[in-house]
């Protein structure tokens, strides 16, 4: 008898370990606080990694829908870098068939549009931080899709550092090409821009956050510099690339703003907080005001970010900058 059971034992301990390695490694909050008896409102948050841009935009939805519906169970996920981690949290955010999903950023974004299809679900999904939504195939539907996205000024990142850093003559890119298919569009775009100045851009491939340093060390002797660009693969190691331009006395140039609070001299872009807090809006718009879902909409702020303290490190002479197409000039 007791051979039986110990098959039997061997199961429930199996399925326990399972359950609590999908529970705890999710990375799923839940931030309910329900005391009332209305009918609650479930919405998911899914986030690729952790960083402060991306945090942000987290925090600007959370806001915005906990103002409006304090007894709104928001389940917080976050991938942490991990592209299974994601596919998992992914799959069981449609499964669970909340109100809403917001999505974070161009990964999570794919990955629950092509969920929500496979699976002919209605719930709505609000993106956010897609540079180019229908490139991707993201397209408006007033009761199931629509998003905040950004339109970045690749003329005014290379501008300004041809009024900065006229020296600047080459530029690294670091990027990871397999992070999401506009990657690849943003690429070609900021080429260009900077083409337009004499200033080349090489790209570097990486694929994962620890290459970064090994593949970035080798090469940066024989450029001006290092650029990245929104790739969460890249800006979450940033600090490696901080530690690098530092070293060899080098210029970091970021298109997030929270990178240049970390090191970049210069940093472009939106305050990310906005971007959530106009899809927590919406959210609460559709779900209390039972609205349509409003058209893709565009956030063209665009700030600069100068860090003072990196500038004396990478060898940036700071001149006054006009203030043309900026919403405006931090100085840090």
């Amino acid at each position: 008898m007791k051979k039986a059971l110990l098959p039997i034992s061997l199961f429930i301990n199996c399925v326990l370990v399972i359950y609590f390695a999908v529970t705890f490694h999710t990375k799923s909050i839940d931030v309910s606080h329900n005391h009332s008896s209305a009918p609650q409102k479930t919405i998911f948050i899914l986030s690729p990694a952790v960083h402060p841009s991306l945090d942000q935009i987290e925090k600007g939805a959370l806001a915005s829908i906990k103002k409006a519906i304090p007894n709104a169970s928001i389940r917080l996920m976050n991938a942490n870098g991990k592209k299974t981690l994601m596919l998992a949290q992914v799959q069981e955010a449609v499964a669970a068939k909340p109100d809403a999903i917001i999505t974070i950023g161009t990964n999570a974004t794919q990955l629950v549009h092509e969920f929500i299809k496979k699976r002919n679900s209605n719930t709505p999904h609000i993106f956010t931080a897609v540079a180019n939504p229908t490139e991707l195939g993201l397209v408006y539907n007033q009761q199931k899709l629509t998003g905040i996205t950004e339109k970045p000024h690749y003329a005014i990142t290379s501008n300004i550092l041809n009024h900065l850093a006229p020296e600047i003559r080459s530029l690294l890119l670091v990027y990871n090409p397999s992070e999401n298919a506009s990657l690849e569009q943003e690429s070609k775009a900021l080429t260009a821009a900077l083409q337009s100045n004499n200033i080349s851009l090489f790209p570097l491939e990486i694929f994962q956050t620890s290459e970064i340093t090994q593949k970035t060390k080798p090469l940066l002797a024989h450029y001006d510099g290092i650029i990245i660009l929104k790739d969460n693969t890249v800006v979450s190691g940033i600090d490696g690339l901080v530690k690098l331009c530092e070293q060899y006395n080098k210029k970091l140039i970021a298109h997030d703003l929270d990178s240049g609070d970390k090191g970049a001299v210069l940093s472009f872009g939106s305050q990310e907080k906005y971007f959530g807090t106009e899809a927590g809006k919406i959210a609460v718009d559709m779900l209390l005001e039972k609205k349509p879902l409003p058209p893709i909409k565009t956030l063209d702020i665009n700030h600069i970010k100068i860090n003072t303290a990196a500038a004396k490190r990478q060898n940036l002479q700071l001149k006054p900058i006009e203030v043309t197409l900026l919403k405006s000039v931090i100085i840090v």
